[in-house]
């Protein structure tokens, strides 16, 4: 239903649980990847050649439970598909262009940032409010690119109770 949107990317088979998608802001040029939960290695393998083919772009990846309040997933999924700390070493950190991970399934919300192969930093971010009221109150997570700044804002906002969180909050470099 995508299909003739010029922001929609493509996806990989039958499904849009693995899919792309295309933004530019102030003259810079973004895709998000969107992955599986516990993505088997033929979408990693799907996601580093759309991630290659893109080189010109800025990558965010999402994705679920690729992270913990206190780092990355290290469970096993087993015959599911790859953890984050696996995803992390199969394809995050082999990137160039892809400086943040965002992800929820996991109730709470993490932050890390590590450094990819290239000695770029990534950030990495958990933000899941389903175990609070009302499955969430509407909780979410707000990311204002501030590209005059070099800045990226993270606020928390509801949508149910129409205020804004002030903790965490967070601005990136």
């Amino acid at each position: 239903r995508y299909k003739k949107q010029k922001w929609y990317g493509g996806h990989k088979g039958e499904k849009n649980d693995n899919n792309y998608c295309y933004f530019e802001s102030h003259g810079m040029k973004f895709m998000v990847v969107s992955l599986e939960y516990a993505p088997r290695d033929e979408t990693i393998g799907w996601a580093r050649n759309i991630i290659s083919e893109n080189k010109d772009r800025r990558v965010i990846i999402a994705t679920h439970s690729y992270m913990r309040p206190s780092g990355r997933e290290t469970v096993s999924r087993g015959i599911y598909g790859n953890n984050g700390e696996e995803l992390w070493h199969k394809l995050v950190k082999k990137h160039k262009n892809i400086f943040m991970v965002v992800c929820g399934h996991v109730v709470g919300v993490g932050l890390q940032k590590s450094k990819n192969e290239f000695g770029n930093e990534v950030i990495e971010m958990l933000a899941d409010y389903q175990g609070h009221p009302n499955g969430g109150n509407g909780w979410l997570r707000k990311l204002r690119f501030a590209p005059k700044e070099n800045k990226i804002y993270v606020e928390t906002y509801s949508t149910t109770l129409n205020k804004t969180n002030p903790n965490p909050k967070h601005t990136f470099e």
